[in-house]
């Protein structure tokens, strides 16, 4: 029966289902049209201290816009369109995590370089060494990288790490919707808190590293066992039966003992991978899976234990030299609040007027969310729902906060930690267990979600002035490796340098930023002559650490300059490259034993 030859009512239906779909289509495409014509006018050296949101055309904005807006109708409408809602995500994921991949003239962010040079000694030298840092404790992520440069013939790692982003936010995608089909049965509450989790991910830890395919491991793991291994909450004592009960009954995926041994097995293997390969991401997944465990909702109650010995034996017997030296530091941090607290957050907020502004829109943001999540707590309970798992479940990785300050970054884990979470209760804040088509409730999701997404190239874009690279610098630094011989001191006056992508081992580094803040650069010489001893010392100035001193310590443009000239005008130091963004001095000034 074609569309011409069904009831007049029926065939209206079927008209406005088609034209719901070709506008849809049209909007996608018309929003990614709208993104890329923008993408052809970014001037990346207009970039302020606000990140990439000050140099990104209006017209580059509306694409986003427009796609969130599109996803909305889409999903207020009605019927259940899964393929439409997955396009309307890709292209998100595109808009979202491609844009420095298409204005920027070679892979950004220092620490992704690092990891490359990482994998590169593993290539080159066909073992791993853990006395060399604490990375090759953990060298799981980085092998797999190393197999990755190798298998497809590229010349390095850092052809791989551009596209990162958007890989992994792709893979992420469904194991996300295994996590939140088991949350809510409401199919516009899943793909709404899909929407939200990716609009809010500006943590940035989704770049080319072991927190990136830790996380993927970890998404996989909860989406498989609250999906095959869920059943209905039988909570022990003291917690109140009646906290852990769902409006409806849990019924996991059917599958046979041989599927359900496979996905045990697969469970374990992944649980190994991230203990190989990440220090910090085992003990969430431990979390998180233990809460399960304890609040009755998945069958397996034995795999915390395994999980635990998993990790126990790893840190055990391969992370000695990691240990030795850092082991006491570590105990005595442990209940340290105190000290987490300012180097999360109050010792962040320093640097330029901008940058500050900056800090405000991620801890605002992160507010919003959080409260809207908590209002989503509340929703579920007063519209008979009185199953808790996902508060405690985004609530868990908070216990990390009082164990460790990792670096200050201890809070920004927590964040994407529990951010599947946070997302589902987000939803359920703007829209109760179930989505209804109240314009109230469309105009408030509407209003969150294009709020959050401006804020998302604030927060996620809002420190691209130093993390990105030149072309011109990526020559500089490539040029440091042929002018300063191996076993030679590397100096820089701030640790944001895109170094230690090659003979990641066979150097030397030292950052001076301390110094330079103190006494400037007559600090750099001092330090300079202690590290080089006798070996030859070779100090890099660059674009990317000028911008890093600007934003994150409010270092101002002429006290660059200054420093530039003194070091100039030091008879020890002499140039021995110089371009646009990258200037190389060696130290002439005599070594102990010439």
């Amino acid at each position: 029966m074609t569309a011409a030859t069904l009831p007049a009512r029926e065939r209206g239906l079927h008209l406005r289902a088609v034209s719901t779909i070709v506008v849809a289509v049209l909007s996608v495409a018309g929003a990614a049209a709208l993104w890329a014509i923008g993408m052809q006018s970014v001037d990346l050296a207009s970039m302020t201290d606000l990140g990439l949101i000050s140099v990104l055309p209006q017209v580059a904005m509306a694409g986003p816009i427009l796609l969130t807006l599109s996803f909305i109708a889409i999903v207020a409408a009605g019927p259940y369109r899964g393929w439409l809602l997955a396009l309307h995500v890709v292209a998100l994921i595109v808009m979202l995590f491609a844009t420095p991949v298409i204005v920027e003239e070679a892979p950004r962010f220092n620490v992704a370089w690092r990891h490359v040079g990482i994998a590169e000694v593993l290539m080159r030298t066909g073992e791993v060494d853990p006395s060399i840092d604490a990375y090759f404790s953990w060298p799981g992520f980085f092998m797999l990288s190393a197999f990755l440069t190798e298998i497809t013939g590229l010349d390095s790692g850092l052809d791989l790490i551009s596209w990162a982003p958007v890989v992994f936010n792709l893979l992420y995608l469904p194991p996300l919707l295994l996590v939140f089909r088991a949350a809510s049965a409401d199919w516009r509450v899943v793909w709404l808190a899909v929407w939200i989790f990716y609009i809010t991910n500006w943590i940035g830890q989704d770049y080319y590293s072991p927190q990136a395919f830790a996380y993927f491991l970890y998404l996989v793991i909860l989406g498989v066992l609250l999906t095959w291994f869920a059943r209905s909450p039988r909570p022990v004592w003291p917690i109140p039966q009646r906290w852990f009960t769902p409006p409806e009954p849990v019924e996991p995926a059917p599958i046979t003992p041989v599927q359900r041994a496979a996905l045990i097995a697969t469970i374990v293997l992944f649980f190994v991978a991230i203990a190989v390969s990440h220090q910090l991401t085992p003990f969430a997944v431990l979390g998180v899976v233990g809460a399960l465990v304890v609040l009755r909702r998945i069958v397996p109650t034995g795999l915390p234990i395994v999980m635990g010995v998993i990790v126990g034996t790893w840190l055990s017997y391969m992370t000695i030299s990691y240990l030795q030296g850092n082991l006491r530091e570590m105990i005595d941090r442990i209940g340290s609040v105190d000290q987490t607290v300012a180097a999360n957050l109050t010792d962040r907020f320093t640097g330029s007027a901008e940058h500050i502004l900056v800090l405000t829109v991620r801890s605002a943001s992160t507010l919003v969310l959080w409260s809207v999540a908590a209002v989503g707590v509340l929703r579920r309970r007063f519209g008979g729902d009185r199953d808790f798992t996902w508060a405690f479940l985004a609530a868990a990785p908070f216990v990390l906060f009082v164990l460790q300050e990792y670096g200050g970054e201890i809070l920004l884990r927590i964040y994407i930690f529990s951010l599947p979470f946070m997302s589902l209760l987000a939803a359920n804040g703007l829209v109760g267990y179930r989505f209804g088509r109240r314009p109230l409730t469309i105009l408030a999701v509407g209003v969150f979600c294009v709020g959050m997404l401006m804020a998302f190239f604030v927060s996620r874009y809002g420190n691209e002035r130093m993390d990105l690279v030149t072309a011109e610098e990526a020559a500089g630094m490539e040029r440091l490796y042929e002018v300063a011989p191996a076993d030679s001191v590397l100096v820089a006056v701030s640790d944001n340098v895109f170094w230690r992508f090659k003979d990641y081992e066979l150097y030397h580094y030292d950052v001076f930023n301390d110094e330079v803040l103190e006494v400037g650069s007559a600090g750099i010489l001092v330090r300079m002559r202690e590290d080089a001893a006798e070996r030859p010392a070779f100090l890099v100035l660059s674009r990317s650490q000028r911008a890093a001193m600007e934003l994150r310590f409010g270092y101002s443009a002429r006290a660059w300059d200054e420093l530039v000239a003194e070091l100039e005008a030091d008879p020890d130091l002499e140039r021995v490259f110089a371009n646009e963004d990258v200037q190389i001095y060696e130290l002439n000034a005599p070594r102990g034993g010439s």
